[in-house]
């Protein structure tokens, strides 16, 4: 696959994005695997826009069908942001919207970037108020998709997650303190673009971060992350971009994850070339790209990623865990128990029920084909393989 991005991913997105010198279809000898490959990194739009001249006459008709419809996913998906905004500004109900459309408003045409739900973020004390307003105006509520951070609705063919946390914070301990201080006023500085609230351009960043890093350490993080970031960081000249955010990255562990994406934007996707990001050390580039390569959108590529995560993260902090795979299962299994049985909060002697009740939940799910079935020699090897590629990017580590 890594022949594949060389010769056709990495010209096509580069163009595209960074408007870079290449011409449509010299590399139309590889499109027949970068019409899979694209969807499964949600990147088509991008290389079908380049090359929509150069196909073979056989191929035209399966190009297009999935152009239109990801396109029109793409418009009713920012018709949904808009009406959204219009229902949570007339009941006085401040928000922000994460990721998806506050993404795309970075890049050189934001059609293009293909759109998945619509995740917005309200106050705490707001939440029962929206949650009552969604349901009186259609919008029927997933309570099987509920999670610790946000609740899930549908209506209309879109999905919409109403978070009261923002994703990939670390859970527990000073990390997360840390993180939750900074975005602390994320829906005091949002701003309006095209008929929808979106985050300053820090919080954007930080929200990138913590949402890739959470992604990359579980199910996976695809080449669509990649590209939300490189047409992020693109923007800022080497004195901007540190002075707005190297000192809190810092501060939080985020910064060497910052550096390490950039470098791998800068190698892979052209962008700029970053003072602050070029001694990363290409073996680390290399392989951040190749674990990219091998997860796809949210990890559609190796079902297995969800299953090692538990053996490799730390679910309190969202970093790699220390120590060994048995002492993080462990540990991560009483995380759990405590958020699904909180009465072992106050009673640890009774984790290990709370061991027990989580476990068959998680073979019930996979029995209901909710969760891939374990591999164990998958599970062990891409774990360890995994956690000695993560350990590079110090995540959560507060640097001095």
């Amino acid at each position: 696959m890594a022949n594949i991005v060389d010769s056709c991913f990495k010209e096509n997105l580069r163009y595209l994005l960074f408007s870079n010198n290449r011409s449509a279809g010299e590399n139309a000898d590889c499109l027949d695997d970068a019409f899979e490959e694209a969807l499964k990194q949600s990147v088509f739009l991008f290389i079908y826009e380049l090359n929509k001249f150069s196909l073979a006459k056989a191929d035209i008709e399966k190009w297009e069908n999935a152009y239109l419809s990801q396109i029109a996913n793409n418009i009713r998906n920012q018709v949904a942001h808009q009406e959204l905004h219009k229902l949570l500004s007339e009941a006085g109900i401040d928000y922000v919207i994460l990721k998806g459309m506050a993404s795309a408003k970075y890049y050189p045409d934001p059609l293009l970037r293909t759109m998945g739900d619509v995740d917005f973020l309200v106050k705490k004390s707001d939440v029962d108020r929206t949650v009552e307003l969604l349901n009186d105006n259609g919008y029927e509520q997933r309570k099987e998709d509920n999670h610790s951070f946000h609740t899930a609705f549908k209506r209309a063919m879109i999905t919409y997650e109403l978070h009261w946390s923002c994703p990939g914070v670390p859970r527990e301990g000073k990390e997360g303190d840390c993180v939750r201080k900074y975005l602390a006023d994320i829906i005091e500085k949002a701003e309006c673009f095209d008929g929808y609230m979106v985050p300053s351009d820090f919080h954007h960043g930080l929200v990138l971060l913590l949402h890739s890093a959470s992604h990359m350490t579980t199910t996976g993080m695809g080449l669509r992350h990649l590209c939300d970031w490189a047409v992020f960081s693109n923007k800022f000249s080497d004195s901007e971009f540190c002075d707005l955010f190297k000192e809190p990255l810092k501060e939080m562990g985020l910064w060497e994850y910052a550096r390490v994406l950039t470098a791998v934007s800068i190698k892979y996707l052209g962008i700029d070339r970053k003072l602050w990001a070029e001694d990363v050390e290409e073996e680390t580039v290399d392989l951040i790209m190749q674990d990219i390569l091998d997860s796809g959108n949210f990890g559609v590529k190796d079902n297995q990623r969800i299953n090692q995560a538990k053996l490799m993260r730390d679910d309190a902090t969202r970093g790699v865990a220390r120590g060994g795979p048995i002492k993080t299962l462990i540990r991560n299994l009483n995380v759990r128990s405590k958020r699904a049985m909180p009465i072992t909060n106050k009673i640890p002697v009774l984790l290990p029920i709370g061991w027990v009740y989580v476990g068959v939940k998680h073979l019930t799910q996979i029995k209901a084909g909710k969760r891939s079935s374990i591999n164990v020699v998958q599970t062990i090897s891409g774990a360890e393989r995994r956690s000695n590629i993560y350990s590079r990017l110090k995540l959560f580590e507060e640097e001095g």
